[in-house]
């Protein structure tokens, strides 16, 4: 066993873990149903976000999604050339990154640096110079 400063025996570990998972729940743990003076409750803003995500997205008529378990095998790409090549036959298309060992679609599509921007409808991506609005995160 070491006692290195940062060092940590496996043993000593598994006994902190196991007391902390043995722990009673904590009480009188506090809940907010308001925002504020005079706010609408919290569920009633869940609904109402619901509402206007419904609304918005009612327009979608297909979702074309592109996934693999193995990494490098050219999913942002072909994503990207799809994206492209539908806009470019005159479809509305959008697509998300949502890479979680680095997205790239951005970069690919050219919208490095670009910032959704709130408009009249709610939040609204930037858009690639083919036509392609990009959510990358």
């Amino acid at each position: 066993m070491s006692n290195m400063p940062g060092r940590c025996h496996h043993r000593a570990r598994e006994r902190h873990t196991y007391r902390t998972l043995r722990r009673r729940p904590m009480r009188n743990i506090r809940t907010y149903t308001e925002v504020g003076p005079g706010g609408a409750s919290i569920p009633e803003q869940v609904v109402a976000q619901g509402d206007r995500l419904a609304a918005r997205l009612k327009d979608i008529r297909s979702v074309v999604g592109i996934a693999s378990g193995k990494g490098g095998v050219g999913k942002s790409a072909l994503t990207a050339n799809l994206a492209a090549a539908l806009a470019s036959d005159g479809l509305r298309v959008g697509a998300l990154d949502a890479d979680l060992n680095g997205p790239s679609l951005a970069r690919m599509l050219g919208v490095v640096g670009k910032r959704m921007v709130e408009g009249e409808h709610g939040i609204e991506p930037p858009t690639a110079a083919v036509g392609v609005r990009v959510v990358s995160m």
